[in-house]
C-alpha cells in the first residue's frame, strides 16, 4: 500500500491517539470508587498527587482522586455504593475511602465549596 503526503500525517496522528488512550487506560485503579455521571462546564481530576486532567464523562475515579469543579460549572459523580454526589461550582473534594459495602461508611474530604449527596442508604 502506498501512502501519499497526506497519509503519513494521518497515520502519525492516529498512532499518537492510540498511544495516549492506552496510557490513559493503564493508569486506572484496580477497584474504581466511582465515575462521572454528568459534567456541565469545566472540571478536573488529580490522581495521586500527579497533574490535573480534564474530567471526562464515564471516566473512572479512584480512592485518593481529587476533583475540582470550575466557576459556573457542576458535576455529578456516581460512587460504587450507588450514592450520587452533586458537586457545585468552585468546589474541590477528595475521595478518601469509598466502599461498595452497605455496612461500611465511605469518606469524602470536602476541601472547599459545596456538594449534595443523594443515597438510598442511611
Amino acid at each position: 500500500m502506498r501512502l501519499g503526503h497526506i497519509g503519513y500525517p494521518a497515520l502519525f496522528v492516529t498512532g499518537c491517539c492510540a498511544l495516549t488512550s492506552g496510557v490513559y487506560a493503564q493508569d486506572g485503579c484496580e477497584e474504581p470508587a466511582g465515575r462521572f455521571a454528568s459534567i456541565e462546564g469545566e472540571a478536573d481530576v488529580q490522581r495521586g498527587g500527579g497533574g490535573w486532567r480534564a474530567a471526562q464523562l464515564d471516566h473512572g475515579l479512584c480512592e485518593g482522586d481529587t476533583i475540582r469543579v470550575g466557576h459556573r460549572s457542576r458535576v455529578a459523580v456516581q460512587l460504587v455504593n450507588d450514592a450520587v454526589l452533586r458537586i457545585e461550582q468552585s468546589t474541590s473534594i477528595r475521595l478518601v475511602n469509598i466502599t461498595g459495602k452497605t455496612d461500611e461508611r465511605s469518606w469524602i474530604d470536602l476541601v472547599s465549596g459545596a456538594l449534595h449527596s443523594i443515597s438510598r442508604q442511611p
